[in-house]
């Protein structure tokens, strides 16, 4: 069996290889466009939430600090601080 190409077929062959090929490229890169902004939004609100997380952590701290805890067991606890006694240094 001989095979009888001429070149017309040949080159509206590769022709349509060519343009289905650039729809697919035009497709592809369409798709990376939508990637890339999904990407660029999620990026957006993972900054918010970490600003978000890094102010409740310094809000915390404050809350927690030691003065607040001292200022609450003098007032609930009814604690107060010991008396002044005078202590003598014994040096080794």
């Amino acid at each position: 069996m001989q095979l009888r190409l001429n070149k017309s077929k040949l080159n509206l062959t590769a022709g349509v290889l060519v343009v289905i090929l650039s729809l697919f490229t035009i497709y592809w890169h369409h798709q990376m466009f939508l990637l890339f902004k999904q990407s660029q939004k999620i990026e957006a609100q993972m900054q918010k939430l970490v600003a978000l997380n890094k102010q409740l952590l310094t809000d915390r701290s404050e809350i927690v600090s030691g003065m607040k805890i001292k200022q609450n067991a003098i007032d609930v606890l009814n604690m107060r601080m010991p008396y002044k006694k005078e202590y003598r240094d014994i040096t080794l």
